[in-house]
């Protein structure tokens, strides 16, 4: 079977448990610099996933002949499931009234971390069916009572603001993908304000459906900046001849290559005792098995963790 896990909880490369403990250690504050800045890339591109999954399920249907989502079934090594309650957690509901614009009312489960209305307009098609001229916007509902929020066991994100686009690229299957003005905060006087522009681009198949999707590999180039819950600006690049690779088969979006850049803007004053570098690489290469390695260079010193 496989595991359908959001980007909460997998698309960090290192987590702050796994950085090395000891004080003296001379890659922590890059691992720390990292960390930062891709705790709140996370946030952003759940959004991307979130669309993702949603367009799964519209191919699905389509391809079924079904028009209500809820009746959605995949069958995977001989157990059918409701897809519809394995993306998005059996307490959430979608609804329409012109098959152009959805409303996902996410319910907080301990498998779904998000909370609150989203809203997706389509243009009355799929990610696949997209020309041209078509865009898809994926934005917290405005009318909602409550923000948005990602749910964790420790804090609780409040999204205050975000507008995320996706456009088709000329070439088939590639996407580009922006959000703007994507703020956040989990305490009032701790906030986030993160642009992002990514291509992504589809390898191996050439649907969108369940069985396709997870067949498939993604890349992803581009990058994002802006602040992360800190006063420093930061600026997350990806390297574009070792891109981000997402490999389904893993995990829904589970990272297995990919080369990325960390750097605090040069206008911004820093603690050097606090990061005696402005910028660090981390690097992660795939080991088989659904494992990968993980490189970190920061201040002149290569470390694997």
């Amino acid at each position: 079977m496989k595991r359908f896990i959001t980007a909460i909880t997998t698309i960090a490369l290192i987590m702050t448990s796994c950085a090395p403990k000891h004080e003296q250690n001379p890659i922590e504050a890059g691992v720390t610099l990292y960390n930062v800045a891709e705790n709140q890339q996370k946030y952003a591109i759940d959004f991307f996933y979130t669309a993702m999954r949603f367009n799964i399920l519209m191919t699905e249907a389509k391809a079924q002949g079904i028009s209500n989502f809820a009746d959605v079934k995949i069958t995977e090594n001989k157990q059918q499931r409701d897809l519809q309650a394995y993306f998005f957690g059996p307490q959430t509901t979608i609804s329409s009234m012109d098959s152009i614009t959805y409303y996902i009312s996410f319910v907080n489960t301990t498998t779904n971390p998000q909370n609150g209305i989203l809203t997706i307009n389509t243009a009355g098609k799929t990610l696949d069916e997209l020309s041209e001229n078509d865009t898809w916007h994926i934005s917290p509902n405005e009318r909602s009572p409550k923000p948005f929020e990602f749910v964790t066991s420790q804090y609780t994100i409040y999204v205050e603001s975000a507008e995320m686009y996706i456009t088709p690229n000329l070439t088939p299957h590639s996407w580009n993908v922006t959000m703007d003005n994507f703020k956040c905060y989990f305490v009032e006087d701790v906030k986030s304000d993160w642009d992002l522009n990514m291509n992504i681009n589809q390898f191996g198949k050439t649907t969108l459906r369940y069985a396709d999707y997870f067949a498939s590999h993604f890349e992803f180039r581009g990058g994002s900046e802006g602040r992360a819950f800190t006063d420093e600006v930061l600026y997350y690049m990806i390297d574009p001849e070792n891109p981000i690779v997402i490999l389904p088969s893993c995990v829904f979006n589970f990272i297995s290559n990919g080369n990325i850049n960390v750097r605090i803007d040069d206008e911004t004053p820093i603690d050097e005792t606090r990061f005696p570098s402005r910028e660090v690489d981390i690097k992660r290469k795939y080991a088989g098995n659904c494992k990968t390695d993980i490189t970190v260079v920061y201040n002149g010193v290569t470390e694997t963790i």
